[in-house]
C-alpha cells in the first residue's frame, strides 16, 4: 500500500512530524532573520549617522520637503525612506529609542520585498520556486548585512521588487501589473532616485525587442497605467523642492543624480569608481545568488524568452552594465541586484542534484559550524579576562579593551538560535534544497550570535556616542556657539543628536571663529589640521573607543 508523504509549500517530507518541525524553525527562523541588528544599538558610522540625522530633523518639526544634516541642507537623496522612518518613529517613541525605532523601517521594507518575490516567483515557479527564491536571498551575506542598516536602499530595493513583479506579469491581461510596475517606479524615484527607473525603463523597452510576448496592446496599457502612477505623484517632491530652492534641487538632480553617474560631480561629492570596480566586487557581494543564477542561465539557455527567465536575467544585466559605466561606484549601490538574480535560482536547485546538495550542506554546517564556536569562545574569553584578545588582525578592527557585559536575554536569543541550527540541520536532512537551507540557517546562527554576544562590542567601537557626550561635558554643557573645521557628515550628525549641538562649520561660515566661544577640530593623526591662530586654547582631545585614525580636539577663544 502507498502511503503519500505529507508535503509544506511543494516539499516533501519523511512524516507529518518533521512537516511540521520544519514549519516551526522556518517562522522563528524568519522572525530570527529580521529582527536582530534592528534594535538595541547606536547609528553606526558611515551611512546609518547621517540617515538619523534627517530623521531626526524631521521629527523636531524642521522642513519635509529639504532634508537637512545637522542644520545643513542634505540633498544627496530623495525623502522618502526619511519621511516613513519619521512616522515610525514617533509612533514608536514611547517604546523603543528614536534611532531604534527608525531603523525599523528598514525591517519593514525587507519583509515586504520578500513578500512580493515571494509572490510574483510562486506565479512563475510555483511553491517550491517561492521558497527557495526567498531563502537563495537571505543566503546572501551582503543583504544580511545591509537590511538591517539604517539606509535608504533598503525602500530601494522594495521598490525594485514591485517593479520586478510588474514587469514578469507585464504580458498578461490585468490591471495590478500597470499598479505594481507605477508604484515600483515612485518608490525607486522618491529613494535613491533615477537610476531603477532608468534600468526599468531601459529593461521594458528590451523586453519588447527580444520577445513578441511583450509587444502587444495589453504591454503598453501596462506601461501607460504605470507611468499614469509614477509621474504625477513622483513630481510632486521635485516640483516643490524647485519651487522652495532652484540651486537645491540643481545639488539634487544634476549633481547628485547626472552628475555622479558622468563624472563631472565626482570631484565634488566623491565615491570615485575605480577600473573594472563592480567586476571585481559583485561576485563576493551577490554571492550566493549569482552563481546560482548564472548557472540556472546555462541549464535554461533553451527557454530564455520565458518571462521567469527573460525578466530577471535582462533586469540584471541592465544594472550591471549602467553600474559598471557609472563615474561613481560603491559596492552598496549592487543592493537592487539580488533581487533579480534570487529570482533565477530555481532552476539551478532543481539542476545541481542531491549529491552536490549534500556537499553543500555539509559545508555549510562545518563553515558556520566553526564560525559560531569561534564568535562564542571569543565571548567567552572576554568574560572571563575581562577584555577581548589582543589579536593584532582583531585590534585593528574592534577594541581589546571593551569588557563584555552578562546580558541573560542576549544569552537566551542566542542559545535558541544556536538550537534552531541544530534543529534546522536534522530536520531538514534529505529535503529537497537541504543545502540551500543549511547554509541559510548558518548564516543566520552566525549573525544572531554577532548581534547579541558581541553587539555590545561593535557597538562601542562603531558608535559615536561616548566621544560626542564627552564634548558636550568639556564644553560645560552649555556651549553657545561652537565653530567646527573637518567635522564629517556622520561626526556633525551625532554630535547634534549626543550632543545636542549642532555647529557652525568655518569650511562654509568663514566668520564662524570670530562669532563663536568654541572651536572642534576633527582631523587625522597622518593630516592635523593646524588651528587657525594661537589665541584659541586647547582644553580637550579624543577619540573614539579603539579608533588609531580620527580624532578630535576642542578649543576656546583665549
Amino acid at each position: 500500500m502507498h502511503i503519500k508523504q505529507p508535503e509544506l509549500l511543494g516539499f516533501s517530507f519523511k512524516n507529518s512530524a518533521q512537516m511540521h518541525w520544519t514549519l516551526g524553525l522556518l517562522l522563528l527562523g524568519a522572525l530570527y532573520y529580521f529582527m536582530p541588528g534592528l534594535v538595541g544599538r547606536d547609528p553606526w558610522k558611515q551611512d546609518e549617522t547621517y540617515t538619523f540625522s534627517m530623521i531626526l530633523n524631521l521629527l523636531q518639526g524642521r522642513d519635509w520637503v529639504v532634508m537637512h544634516v545637522a542644520g545643513e541642507p542634505f540633498m544627496e537623496k530623495p525623502p522618502l525612506y526619511y519621511w516613513s522612518a519619521a512616522l515610525l518613529a514617533k509612533l514608536l517613541s514611547g517604546v523603543l529609542p528614536l534611532h531604534d525605532a527608525a531603523r525599523l523601517t528598514s525591517g519593514a521594507y525587507m519583509v515586504a520585498a520578500f513578500a512580493v518575490l515571494g509572490e510574483s516567483m510562486w506565479r512563475a515557479w510555483g511553491r517550491q520556486g517561492a521558497v527557495v527564491c526567498c531563502l537563495a536571498l537571505a543566503a546572501c551575506p551582503s543583504l544580511m548585512l545591509h537590511g538591517h542598516c539604517m539606509i535608504t536602499d533598503t525602500a530601494q530595493f522594495f521598490g525594485t521588487t514591485l517593479v520586478l513583479a510588474g514587469l514578469l506579469r507585464a504580458h498578461e491581461p490585468g490591471r495590478v501589473q500597470g499598479a505594481l510596475l507605477g508604484l515600483g517606479l515612485l518608490v525607486t524615484l522618491l529613494t535613491k532616485g533615477l537610476l531603477i527607473p532608468g534600468v526599468t525603463v531601459i529593461t521594458g523597452m528590451g523586453l519588447a525587442a527580444l520577445s513578441r510576448q511583450w509587444r502587444n496592446k495589453q504591454y503598453l496599457r501596462h506601461w501607460l497605467m504605470a507611468l499614469a502612477i509614477a509621474i504625477p505623484l513622483g513630481a510632486i517632491w521635485p516640483t516643490l523642492l524647485y519651487l522652495r530652492s532652484p540651486q537645491l534641487f540643481y545639488d539634487w538632480f544634476w549633481l547628485n543624480n547626472i552628475g555622479r553617474f558622468l563624472g563631472f560631480a565626482v570631484p565634488i561629492l566623491g565615491a570615485a569608481t575605480e577600473p573594472a570596480y563592480f567586476l571585481r566586487s559583485v561576485p563576493s557581494f551577490a554571492f550566493p545568488v549569482l552563481p546560482l543564477a548564472l548557472w540556472s542561465l546555462w541549464v535554461s539557455r533553451r527557454q530564455w524568452n520565458t518571462p521567469r527567465i527573460l525578466v530577471p536575467g535582462l533586469f540584471a544585466s541592465v544594472i550591471f552594465f549602467t553600474l559598471s559605466m557609472s563615474a561613481s561606484a560603491r559596492a552598496l549601490y549592487a543592493l537592487p541586484l539580488l533581487a533579480p538574480l534570487a529570482m533565477l535560482a530555481f532552476p539551478a536547485v532543481i539542476d545541481h542534484g542531491g549529491r552536490v546538495d549534500r556537499i553543500i550542506r555539509y559545508l555549510s554546517l562545518i563553515l558556520f559550524g566553526a564560525l559560531a564556536i569561534f564568535v562564542a569562545v571569543v565571548w567567552g574569553y572576554g568574560l572571563l579576562v575581562g577584555h577581548m584578545p589582543e589579536w593584532e588582525w582583531l585590534v585593528r578592527m574592534l577594541p581589546s579593551s571593551h569588557q563584555p557585559p552578562l546580558q541573560p536575554l542576549a544569552c537566551v536569543v542566542a542559545l535558541v538560535a544556536a538550537a534552531l541550527w541544530v534543529a534546522a540541520a536534522v530536520f531538514t536532512r534529505g529535503c529537497f534544497a537541504s543545502g540551500l537551507m543549511s547554509w541559510t540557517a548558518g548564516l543566520m546562527l552566525l549573525w544572531t550570535l554577532a548581534m547579541t554576544l558581541w553587539l555590545p562590542w561593535l557597538d562601542e567601537a562603531k558608535s559615536y556616542r561616548q566621544v560626542m557626550v564627552d564634548i558636550r561635558t568639556a564644553m560645560a554643557d552649555n556651549p553657545g556657539c561652537v565653530a567646527s573645521l573637518g567635522l564629517g557628515e556622520s561626526e556633525r550628525s551625532m554630535l547634534h543628536y549626543f550632543g545636542r549641538t549642532i555647529t557652525k562649520r568655518v569650511e562654509l561660515q568663514h566668520d564662524a571663529l570670530g562669532e563663536c566661544r568654541y572651536l572642534l577640530i576633527e582631523d587625522t593623526y597622518r593630516d592635523p589640521i593646524q588651528t587657525p591662530d594661537g589665541s584659541w586654547l586647547p582644553i580637550w582631545s579624543g577619540t573614539r573607543i579603539g579608533d588609531q585614525n580620527e580624532r578630535f580636539r576642542l578649543y576656546t577663544a583665549g
